[in-house]
């Protein structure tokens, strides 16, 4: 069996509340699909979806398993819960910290903690007596799967038997899982509407006929475009209106447009869905990344010719208080050869008035360039706008 290789791998905890939905959406059909031919997925963590641009696609075809003839058990329920239902739960209130995090835990959430969570009455019993019942729950769930003689060795005497009698004569409960109800419930899931700091920083980038460029944006695009790159890794880059840009006047085959504000990554992923667009989208902090055990580092996935760091290093310098050395060595890892980034002057200039807001002595343009060519060698250095010079480097 062979298929299509796609360029690039975006892991769970990467993925906007959209992107999780409809990676679930996209299990639960294809389970749908299976069974009417007797077939299931033996597990469906979200590890086996990849997203091509937009749409999921399950790549794990070792998963898919035979059943037997009318059988409505799924043996991948219990990690379908944890995997997507749990955290898309957690997520649609407005806790995407704590979603986020449950996805890149390598053991996912336990029942008993969901239940925690869920509901304060559940609150009333201990964690444990709560991790037990529910683990109970869902292994006889599972009997459907087990042979007689499996049922007989882990319940010994008249309950055993009973068990099999019922289970042979399909009256044994909770043992069916529905899936087409599933999929409705999933679909009905919404998120609580909230706003973000950068969550409509692009909004006046949308026109009616399409996406509106500045001078700016429109420089920069001429400049990645005579590097001849094939990759681009647009880092903070919003809803991903300077991505779109890109491939849209260029032949640059590979845009991963990655951001840290969730909706910002959310609105990106919803108009990539609408147009067809192939962009990679990513919720995703460059600087600091969700890092999760037996996954690649980030920078092995979204390593690209270019990477693109507009309008970023001010509020990385001056806000956070990091050290320039830090973010350059950083942005350094996710380049195969050119960088594209922006100094604001300025500093955190809003652009209302005539003068930038107050920023310390040292810094200066030529504290930056100073900086900037012990790790790249300068090609360009030019003022796009009043608070802002592009330097354009090539790694040392």
């Amino acid at each position: 069996i062979e298929h299509e290789k796609l360029s690039t791998v975006t892991y769970p905890y990467e993925w906007s509340f959209s992107m999780l939905k409809e990676a679930a959406i996209a299990v639960l059909r294809i389970n749908l699909i299976a069974r009417k031919y007797d077939y299931q997925t033996k597990d469906c963590h979200g590890f086996n979806i990849i997203f091509d641009g937009a749409y999921p696609k399950y790549v794990d075809l070792g998963s898919f398993i035979k059943t037997g003839e009318k059988f409505r058990g799924w043996l991948a329920y219990e990690e379908f819960l944890t995997s997507y239902y749990y955290p898309l739960h957690i997520w649609r209130k407005g806790n995407s910290y704590i979603a986020r995090r449950i996805l890149s835990d390598v053991t996912l959430m336990p029942h008993g903690s969901y239940l925690l969570y869920k509901n304060p009455f559940y609150r009333l019993f201990s964690p444990t007596f709560l991790d037990k019942m529910s683990n109970y729950y869902h292994k006889f769930r599972c009997i459907y799967d087990m042979s007689p003689s499996e049922i007989r060795n882990r319940v010994p005497g008249f309950l055993g038997d009973m068990i099999v009698f019922l289970k042979n004569k399909r009256l044994l409960p909770f043992q069916a899982i529905n899936l087409s109800s599933l999929l409705k419930k999933v679909q009905q899931i919404s998120k609580k509407r909230y706003f973000t700091m950068w969550s409509e920083y692009h909004n006046e980038f949308y026109g009616e006929g399409g996406i509106i460029s500045t001078p700016r944006f429109d420089r920069v695009v001429d400049i990645i475009k005579s590097l001849k790159v094939t990759s681009v890794l647009d880092s903070a880059g919003n809803q991903g209106i300077f991505s779109m840009l890109l491939l849209e006047r260029t032949d640059i085959k590979r845009i991963i447009c990655t951001d840290k504000d969730e909706n910002a990554v959310d609105n990106m992923y919803q108009t990539v869905k609408s147009k067809g667009i192939k962009i990679a989208p990513a919720l995703f902090d460059f600087v600091f990344p969700i890092l999760a055990p037996y996954s690649k580092h980030p920078s092995e996935r979204f390593k690209s010719d270019v990477i693109v760091a507009l309008a970023v290093t001010h509020h990385l310098i001056l806000s956070s208080k990091l050290y320039i050395d830090y973010i350059l060595k950083t942005i350094l890892i996710y380049s195969n050869r050119y960088i594209c980034i922006e100094f604001m002057p300025l500093g955190l200039y809003d652009g209302s008035r005539d003068f930038g807001l107050p920023v310390p002595e040292w810094y200066t343009i030529g504290w930056f360039r100073e900086h900037f060519n012990r790790y790249f060698i300068t090609l360009l250095e030019e003022k796009l706008e009043k608070n802002r010079v592009l330097f354009v480097g090539e790694l040392r």
